[in-house]
């Protein structure tokens, strides 16, 4: 009962919350309808009271995905955000010509599925990256470290999880045979023939 009162507590003050800063939007930009119902939609399903160590993630998150996108659509987004400041504000200008009273969280779904093939494989250039530069990092400080003296024992385990998704990521973007049979050292050699030299195409 005690958590449940807490529960409801918190949803309340979050309404009185949500009650001011729509007064305040209504006198500065006159809050549109459509940003009531996707402010709305957040606090009546937004039921976490003590805070999550990925609680920054969700809250960020739960805005796009009351605005109707998915876990599917994250890659996509990534892409569409890959292509810079400039063309996405270009886009956000068109939305607006066209639904000029929409919230502006709705223009993303409309906007990755005008070209979801060409954001998805951009989207999944840039984890690439994310994860090269990862790894290198990690590999530049094993080399750094006292571990190193123990490479030989090292390169003759198992490939790592990491260095598994990064030879299948690297194959797929070059398009070029996946290799098999690597362990953990034959596979950083592959990574360090084929990874730096990666380089985003339309495509692939």
């Amino acid at each position: 009962m005690a958590q449940q009162r807490t529960i409801d507590d918190g949803k309340a003050e979050r309404a009185a919350e949500a009650e001011t800063l729509i007064t305040r939007l209504e006198s500065a930009i006159a809050a549109t309808a459509d940003q009531r119902r996707v402010l709305f939609k957040a606090l009546d399903d937004a039921a976490q009271v003590e805070p999550h160590r990925d609680h920054h993630a969700y809250h960020l998150g739960a805005d796009l995905h009351y605005c109707g996108l998915a876990s599917g659509d994250a890659t996509s987004w990534m892409g569409l955000m890959s292509t810079g400041p400039a063309n996405v504000g270009r886009l956000l200008c068109e939305f607006a010509t066209t639904s000029p009273n929409s919230y502006v969280g709705r223009a993303w779904g409309r906007l990755i599925d005008a070209r979801r093939e060409e954001y998805e494989a951009r989207g999944r250039f840039v984890q690439w990256q994310r994860r090269w530069a990862r790894y290198m990092t990690d590999a530049a400080a094993w080399a750094q470290s006292d571990a190193n003296t123990t490479d030989a024992v090292w390169r003759a385990l198992h490939m790592t999880s990491g260095q598994r998704a990064l030879v299948q990521d690297c194959a797929t973007i070059l398009d070029i045979e996946l290799p098999h049979g690597l362990n953990r050292g034959t596979a950083h050699d592959w990574l360090q023939r084929n990874g730096a030299n990666v380089v985003y195409r339309k495509g692939v």
